[in-house]
């Protein structure tokens, strides 16, 4: 594409995140890192539900589809986010806005985050810029965007069922395939289905994304220790939350001198208020719905208490602090990272489905650990350098067609 007479290209990233926020933060991480060290023109749509105080970089145009949200846990049935909307209504509406963004300009790629990985999640948005991209002159490059575990569902048997059809998809319409993952703590042998799924595609681990980067301060050892307490987007983490505050609260003040507990912008105001009612008056615990930079509030606490998904796992392993992982109940993607995380020397691991596992010895345990190695965490800045890469190997393509 030609702007005030030079060429730039044009970048579209499409996210689509139902049940907690992973996905949307990974694709923004993804779009900062290209268009700040680029001139190209980076687009992202998303099309789940809208994150109060979102920012996306200044840099990126951020697109807010309709937005649809699962019905329930795992569900693979979509509904609205706006009352009133129907499920058919959101989708001529979501078409109506990717047709309107494909007549603009042509992309010289198109990064979808998971997809065809959970393609159900994402149909009605990918069928029609598939379609489109195979009318236009412009050989657009498709690159499929996959998280160190890519089940959808909490569940093995989707990929592993799907792998087929996924691998079918990536041969006829993608590009490549890049693996946001460290391949000394998780790669996809540990994934039943996935070297199935990317069999003759071109496949490339790239390290984990970071959505934010900051140096760590170093925590005194003579003071009592600070605990950070988070669960993601929050939309199912109010019983994790309860469980550690209840054994938190027995620590203050001798051995813990505070705590920040963040529950997350998708939990319930329902959630929020039984979470109150068990910390009550106690002026040493703060609880916030949502903070504008949970990785610096990180940076400051001395030990950090999560769920086992993806962002808050790499935040607080790369910031080196003391980690226990608590991950949902039987969902297989968290399940292995805790464990992963934790035979690599990152963080503790509690299971909740463990009968008479003991959380407040964890929680001790946690106060005396120190996390060991480091992570691969340049997957962003190795994602713009495969990128750039593919269209490298492209204009030398096309020299050598010219030249014939």
């Amino acid at each position: 594409m030609l702007i005030n007479g030079k060429h730039t290209k044009s970048i579209l990233l499409i996210s689509q995140h139902l049940w907690g926020t992973g996905h949307l933060i990974r694709t923004a991480a993804i779009a900062a890192a290209i268009a700040e060290h680029t001139d190209w023109r980076v687009t992202h749509i998303s099309g789940g539900p809208p994150i109060a105080n979102f920012l996306s970089a200044k840099t990126v145009r951020f697109v807010q589809l309709p937005a649809v949200q699962p019905e329930k846990k795992f569900s693979n049935k979509q509904i609205p986010v706006e009352t009133g909307l129907s499920l058919e209504e959101a989708h001529k509406q979501r078409l109506h806005v990717i047709k309107d963004l494909l007549k603009q300009r042509p992309y010289d790629a198109v990064i979808t985050e998971f997809y065809p990985f959970a393609a159900k999640r994402m149909a009605d948005i990918m069928d029609p810029i598939l379609k489109f991209a195979h009318t236009t002159a412009l050989r657009t490059r498709f690159i499929c965007s996959i998280r160190d575990i890519p089940v959808g569902g909490g569940s093995i048997r989707d990929l592993y069922l799907e792998a087929n059809y996924v691998n079918n998809l990536l041969r006829s319409s993608y590009d490549a395939v890049w693996h946001h993952t460290d391949p000394s703590v998780i790669d996809f042998s540990q994934t039943p289905g996935l070297k199935e799924a990317t069999r003759g595609v071109d496949y490339s681990t790239t390290g984990y994304i970071l959505s934010h980067v900051l140096d760590s301060p170093r925590m005194s050892q003579k003071t009592l220790p600070t605990v950070l307490v988070t669960v993601g987007g929050g939309r199912d983490g109010h019983e994790i939350i309860a469980l550690v505050l209840k054994e938190l609260l027995k620590l203050i003040p001798h051995q813990v001198k505070k705590v920040y507990v963040v529950c997350g912008p998708l939990m319930s105001d329902q959630h929020m208020a039984r979470i109150q009612d068990i910390v009550k008056k106690e002026r040493n615990i703060q609880i916030y719905k949502q903070v504008s930079n949970l990785t610096y509030l990180m940076a400051q606490c001395s030990v950090v208490i999560s769920m086992a998904g993806y962002n808050t796992t790499v935040e607080a392993t790369s910031l080196k602090r003391p980690l226990l992982l608590v991950p949902r109940k039987n969902v297989f993607e968290q399940e292995l990272r805790a464990k992963a995380f934790s035979q690599s020397g990152f963080a503790l691991y509690w299971p909740q489905e463990v009968h008479n596992n003991n959380l407040s010895k964890s929680i001790q345990e946690l106060l005396r650990f120190q996390p060991k190695g480091a992570l691969d965490t340049r997957g962003a800045e190795r994602s713009l350098e495969l990128l750039m890469d593919m269209f490298k190997r492209k204009e030398n393509e096309y020299v050598k067609q010219k030249q014939c």
